[in-house]
């Protein structure tokens, strides 16, 4: 009965030993952990920050350390194996675990420039990011703010193509496009409705036409 109950546990104090640690021990001299990022939105118009914020938030780079329940455990594997570990579980160790992503990592200048590109994909051309690095004991995050305005539109969609016959098969189903006059400026729509477009090309008979001919 005590070895089956010994058995049973042994997986959860396994886990509660990874918890335990999160990763700030055994930072190399004078670096702290990074902990991560955050957008703030400024702007004298009435914009959709959420929406930003959303994308402003996949420009974020790099990823900070995983995280479970507030804790590093693949951060304590990589730690606990060291730089250049020796037998099988240390060697399990390091190659399962995450090296710590440290101050000298984290560029937040080149992510406040990949912040705005983020930006103008959604029609935002003249925002600027700035950001300001908080400290703690051990640790750091980034704090993002981006000065957005509202997005340009698409006033209007005009077709321009100089072959009458693929003409007449896009203008046939321009009432399909994804792009409507008024809509936000986005370049994924932009992108999709190229596809679209090359699509109903190919179901044409237009199979060697490449999307890449459309510009926009």
């Amino acid at each position: 009965m005590i070895r089956s109950f010994q058995n049973k546990t042994f997986p959860m104090l396994v886990f509660l030993l990874l918890a335990a640690c999160t990763g700030t021990k055994n930072l190399p001299k004078g670096e702290k952990l990074y902990t991560g990022a955050e957008i703030k939105i400024e702007s004298a118009e009435k914009v959709n920050k959420k929406f930003i914020k959303t994308v402003a938030a996949t420009g974020f780079r790099p990823s900070p350390n995983k995280k479970i329940l507030g804790m590093r455990p693949k951060l304590w594997m990589y730690n606990t194996a060291g730089e250049a570990p020796k037998g099988k579980i240390k060697k399990w160790l390091h190659k399962n675990g995450e090296a710590p992503v440290l101050m000298r990592h984290v560029k937040p200048g080149v992510t406040s420039e990949i912040i705005d590109a983020k930006l103008f994909n959604i029609g935002i051309f003249k925002s600027f990011t700035e950001s300001k690095i908080v400290e703690k004991k051990h640790t750091f995050n980034v704090i993002y703010t981006s000065h957005v305005h509202t997005p340009f539109v698409v006033k209007d969609l005009i077709y321009d193509i100089s072959d009458d016959s693929l003409s007449r098969l896009i203008l046939t189903e321009k009432d399909k496009s994804i792009i409507k006059a008024g809509d936000d400026y986005n370049l994924e729509k932009l992108r999709a409705e190229r596809m679209r477009i090359d699509d109903v090309l190919k179901n044409h008979g237009y199979f060697y036409f490449n999307p890449d001919y459309l510009l926009f």
